[in-house]
């Protein structure tokens, strides 16, 4: 699968999640448990494209801009449709955390760069340290995904095992069903296809607030 597929998929799923969560009260039990699963594989397909964007990125900068750009902008409709305020401090919305994530990864790069892989390591652990004392969407364990994303890249039997071994970290079992996002990312073809990278930010946003449009009028 090209990022683009992969990107489709991701909004897709996430998408699932959320509305699973806002009309929980309407649905079965069984089926809430299900969308729920489904939308586990969001997470982790946004963590793998992050890791890929900070490979093959023209600009560390501006990726970063962007992603800094876009939790800023995120946060109120977050805030709106999850806790029903115009702003929240309680939890933070995901770009956030991968922005915290590729924040992590650009540390790592530089100073392995320079010789120091193992010093490099503490760049992603301050990053999660960061995620968890700003309340981050997935908190730590989010931004440590992407590093091990990256980090195992040519490792996949380690990377996969990581990757469940987090997906625990940070949930209960129903979390683990992420690892079915991982398995989708193992088929990427490292092609981008369609560039139309503004129009995958802005789902973000536009998602949640078609979702409180949709309970209001419900």
């Amino acid at each position: 699968m090209s990022s683009f597929v992969l990107k489709i998929i991701a909004c897709l799923t996430m998408l699932i999640d959320h509305a699973a969560i806002i009309f929980s009260d309407h649905l079965p039990y069984a089926l809430y448990m299900a969308l729920r699963g489904v939308g586990r594989s969001a997470f982790v397909i946004f963590c793998f494209l992050i890791a890929e964007g900070f490979i093959h990125t023209r600009s560390r900068g501006r990726y970063a801009l962007r992603l800094g750009l876009f939790a800023l902008l995120c946060e109120i409709p977050f805030d709106l449709l999850f806790y029903g305020q115009v702003l929240s401090f309680s939890h933070q919305n995901v770009y956030l955390t991968l922005l915290l994530g590729l924040l992590g990864l650009w540390g790592y790069a530089a100073l392995r760069e320079k010789g120091m892989p193992v010093i490099g390591l503490l760049c992603p652990a301050v990053c999660a340290l960061m995620a968890e004392l700003l309340r981050a969407d997935y908190g730590a364990g989010g931004v440590w995904l992407i590093a091990v994303l990256y980090l195992l890249r040519e490792h996949k039997l380690w990377q996969g095992a990581a990757v469940l071994v987090l997906l625990f970290w940070m949930g209960d079992w129903l979390q683990a069903f992420g690892i079915v996002g991982w398995l989708l990312c193992l088929t990427y073809n490292g092609r981008r296809g369609p560039n139309i990278k503004y129009a995958f930010y802005a789902f973000y946003p536009l998602h949640m607030l078609g979702l409180l449009f949709s309970r209001y009028i419900l």
